[in-house]
C-alpha cells in the first residue's frame, strides 16, 4: 500500500531528478 504522501514525495523526487 502506497500512502499519498510518499506518492506526492516521491514525484517530486522524480520531477527534481529528471525535469521534462
Amino acid at each position: 500500500m502506497v500512502k499519498p504522501t510518499t506518492d506526492s514525495i516521491f514525484r517530486v523526487k522524480l520531477q527534481t531528478q529528471q525535469p521534462q
